[in-house]
C-alpha cells in the first residue's frame, strides 16, 4: 500500500479548515518534535482501520477539543488500483462523540467512483482484504509504535508473532500457490500419462504405416474392381443359365407331347370311318 493523498480536519493538533498532504514523490514523513509527525500516522492508520495507535478510546481521543468534526479522508494505491477512504466523526452538544461515518471508494484517474461500499464493518473487511493486513499486524509491522516492534519480538506469543508475519509476508497466498502448483502438477502428469496411452496406440514410423495403408488401399480397390467384374461375368452366366433352363423345359414340353401322341397312335388303327378303315 503506497499513500497518495491525505485530507486531515479537527484530528488532533490539525483544526479547521482542513489540511491537505500530498504524498507524491515523498518517501518519509521528517520534521521537528511537536510538528504532528505522529498526528499523520495516527489520521492514516484511522482512515484505514478506525482504530488509534494509543487507546481503545479512538473516537474520544482523536478529535481535537476545539473542533466538533473530524474527518480523515485517504487516498492510496495498492495492486494497481486507487482507492479512497473517508471516516466522518461529529461531536455532540454533550461533548461525546458519536459513531463513525465511513465510505470507501475505488476511483479511477479522474477520480470517477469505479466502487463504492459504505458501513463500518463492511469497509474494514475490505480494507483488510486489500492490504493483507488486520489492524494489529499494520500497528506492529508499518505503523510501528512505540513499544510495539518490542511486543513483536520478545512479548507475543510464537502463535501470535508467525500470525502477524503471515500477514507482512503474506505467506499464506505462498502456501496457496504452492498448493495449487501441487494440484496443477498432479493433472500434468494425469495429462501425461493420457498422453503415452493414446501415443502407444499408433506406429513408431507413422510414414511408413501410412505407405503400408496405401497399398493395402490400392490392393483392396483393385480386387473391389475384379471382384465387381466377376459379379458382373456370374450375373450374365445366371442369365444365361437361365434362359437354358427355360429352352429345356420348352423342350422337354415337346418331347412329353410327341410321346403321348406315339402312345396314343396305335389306338387309332382300325376305326371305321364311313366303311373305310384305317
Amino acid at each position: 500500500m503506497r499513500p497518495i493523498q491525505l485530507a486531515i480536519e479537527g484530528l488532533r493538533s490539525f483544526r479547521s479548515p482542513a489540511a491537505s498532504i500530498d504524498f507524491t514523490g515523498r518517501d518519509h514523513i521528517v520534521g521537528d518534535t511537536g510538528a504532528g509527525k505522529s498526528s499523520i500516522l495516527e489520521a492514516i492508520t484511522y482512515a484505514l482501520y478506525g482504530e488509534t495507535t494509543f487507546t481503545a478510546q479512538a473516537n474520544q481521543e482523536l478529535m481535537n477539543d476545539t473542533s466538533t468534526t473530524l474527518r480523515v479522508v485517504l487516498r492510496f494505491q495498492v495492486s494497481g488500483e486507487e482507492w479512497e477512504v473517508a471516516r466522518t466523526l461529529k461531536k455532540a452538544g454533550d461533548g461525546k462523540v458519536g459513531g463513525a461515518r465511513v465510505q470507501l471508494r475505488r476511483v479511477d484517474e479522474d477520480g470517477g467512483t469505479i466502487e463504492q461500499i459504505e458501513q463500518v464493518k463492511p469497509v474494514n473487511e475490505r480494507i483488510k482484504a486489500l492490504l493483507g493486513l488486520d489492524s494489529d499486524a499494520f500497528l506492529r509491522t508499518v505503523v510501528l509504535p512505540q513499544g510495539r516492534f518490542a511486543r513483536l519480538l520478545v512479548e507475543d506469543k510464537p502463535s501470535e508473532r508467525s500470525n502477524i508475519l503471515r500477514q507482512v509476508w503474506r505467506t499464506d497466498e505462498l502456501v496457496a500457490a504452492g498448493l495449487a502448483a501441487g494440484a496443477a502438477r498432479q493433472d500434468a502428469a494425469k495429462l501425461c500419462v493420457q498422453l503415452q496411452q493414446e501415443a502407444s496406440a499408433y506406429p513408431a514410423d507413422p510414414a511408413g504405416h501410412l505407405a503400408r495403408l496405401e497399398d493395402a488401399h490400392d490392393a483392396a480397390v483393385h480386387h473391389e474392381a475384379a471382384a465387381s467384374e466377376a459379379e458382373g461375368a456370374a450375373s450374365r452366366s445366371l442369365e444365361i443359365v437361365r434362359v437354358m433352363e427355360k429352352a429345356q423345359r420348352a423342350a422337354s414340353d415337346v418331347v412329353e407331347r410327341l410321346r403321348v401322341l406315339e402312345i396314343d397312335r396305335p389306338a387309332m388303327v382300325g376305326v371305321h370311318t364311313g366303311g373305310v378303315w384305317i
